[in-house]
């Protein structure tokens, strides 16, 4: 049964909630590298997907710039420490610390997003936005991510909105970025834009709808 936006979105919130809760009972070394590429790649798959998609329609629905703006600042801090703990190991000094506060922050965000009074999901709730269409486009596009679910812990999502993601100084970071970008290029210029293949125009579309954004 197709579930309309909202749905999509807090069904990937409770997903997540039960792998966290998952790799602190875990013991096995094997078990707990599994859960947090599990983790990884939800936490990936669930900040695209908003990004692409359901920004920018509540964007286009009145929803405030500033509140999108500081969910896409959460975004990027999750994002940045998802991809601490892919390139650590579970050996690392404060790998666990960083699980934990990880595992907090997105506790947070999602609290921001189902308030269920002043939440973005309420308030979006309250517009005409066809949110039965949206969740069929946000799980097409889930779909398309999850096809090549790998991709999405080797070709982490983009930073937008903090400089230190971005930008590691002027060594091989740098150029691996580049490279990256470049990889991107060619994928939209075969006619898989966005990321990982983008066919329905969702970064195109994002690009048109979501004011003054860098795609």
């Amino acid at each position: 049964m197709n579930q309309n936006a909202i749905e999509l979105l807090k069904a990937d919130h409770r997903e997540v909630d039960h792998l966290f809760e998952q790799f602190q009972s875990a013991r096995g070394r094997q078990q707990r590298k599994k859960l947090v590429k599990q983790i990884a790649t939800a936490l990936n798959a669930h900040t695209i997907i908003e990004e692409e998609i359901f920004y920018p329609a509540c964007s286009k629905h009145g929803i405030e710039e500033d509140d999108l703006d500081e969910a896409q600042v959460e975004h990027d801090t999750i994002k940045l420490l998802v991809r601490e703990l892919m390139e650590g190991s579970l050996d690392d000094d404060y790998y666990d610390a960083k699980m934990t506060v990880l595992s907090e922050y997105v506790k947070h965000h999602v609290g921001e997003e189902e308030e269920p009074q002043t939440g973005i999901f309420a308030r979006v709730e309250k517009t005409d936005l066809d949110l039965d269409e949206l969740g069929r486009e946000l799980e097409d596009r889930k779909d398309q991510l999850m096809e090549h679910a790998e991709r999405l812990t080797e070709r982490p999502p983009r930073i937008r909105s903090l400089t230190l993601g971005r930008t590691r100084g002027h060594d091989s970071g740098l150029r691996e970025r580049d490279d990256r970008d470049r990889g991107y290029a060619a994928e939209r210029d075969q006619g898989h834009g966005g990321w990982y293949g983008d066919p329905r125009g969702h970064a195109d579309a994002s690009r048109r709808g979501w004011r003054h954004r860098d795609h």
